[in-house]
This record gives structure tokens, C-alpha cells and sequence, in this order.
């Protein structure tokens, strides 16, 4: 029987559950062609079976979880993360109005709670921003 998912520490705990009941599957099959008992295995080839779709079902239940929770896969955000180009230097040199466009186009949101004595920045950040290194190519979508 499966874990319920609770986390995405899950989801590669679950990929190797996965690929793990269908070698044993694969084995099985092997093992009719071997000429063990077809009955003996099919009773296991169907346990197999009822694993593998627990299995399956729970991470497709992960899979709605984080989905649903706004989680990203860790490897997809830092390989996005990497992609984008530094635009420090460029920002700092670029016209104020430039700049504004640039951080529209990130959707930069500054939020300051001086009770907690936090600052908390959001962006967006899109694997469309990885194609470009120029400032202006990056604002052209909003502009007028």
C-alpha cells in the first residue's frame, strides 16, 4: 500500500515504487514464458497490478495536490532560475521608465510588514524571460 502523498518528497519515493512493481510485472511474464504455473502468477500478476494502480493513483493525487498548492518541481525552477539572463548592470543603466516596464513585466511586488520587520519580494519568473538578454525585448509584450 501506498503513503498518502503529504509532500513533494513523495513524488520521486513514488516513481520508484512505480518502476520497481513493473519490473516485477516484467518478471512475471517472464516467468510464464519460464513455465511456471500460469494461475500461480496470474494471481500475482494481478496483486501487481492493484500495487501498481495504488501507486499511480496516489501520484496522480500528488500531482493534483501541488498543482492545486502552486508548487513547482524543484528541478524545473532552478533550471528556469539559471536561464535567466543577469539584467543588473542593464537596470542599473536603463531609463526610469524602462526600468518600470522591466519590473512590470516580472510582476515585482514589494511588500513590507514592518510589525514581522520582513520584506518580501515576488516576481514572476517564465521561462520566456530566458530567451532575451535586452531589456526592451523583454517589456516589448506590454508596451503600447
Amino acid at each position: 500500500m501506498c503513503p498518502q502523498p503529504m509532500s513533494p518528497i513523495f513524488t520521486p519515493v513514488l516513481n520508484h515504487e512505480i518502476a520497481g512493481i513493473q519490473q516485477r510485472l516484467e518478471r512475471q511474464l517472464g516467468a510464464i514464458e519460464a513455465g511456471v504455473d500460469p494461475a500461480l502468477v496470474g494471481r500475482r500478476i494481478t496483486a501487481l497490478k492493484g500495487e501498481l494502480q495504488d501507486a499511480e493513483t496516489a501520484l496522480a493525487q500528488l500531482d493534483l495536490q501541488e498543482r492545486a498548492h502552486g508548487t513547482v518541481n524543484v528541478g524545473d525552477a532552478c533550471e528556469i532560475l539559471d536561464a535567466v539572463p543577469d539584467l543588473g548592470k542593464k537596470l542599473a543603466t536603463a531609463d526610469p521608465e524602462l526600468r518600470r516596464n522591466v519590473y512590470d513585466a516580472f510582476r515585482l511586488s514589494v511588500e513590507i510588514d514592518r510589525n514581522q520587520g520582513q520584506i518580501t519580494l515576488k516576481v514572476l519568473v517564465s521561462s520566456a524571460f530566458t530567451k532575451t538578454s535586452d531589456l526592451t525585448d523583454l517589456v516589448a509584450p506590454i508596451r503600447p
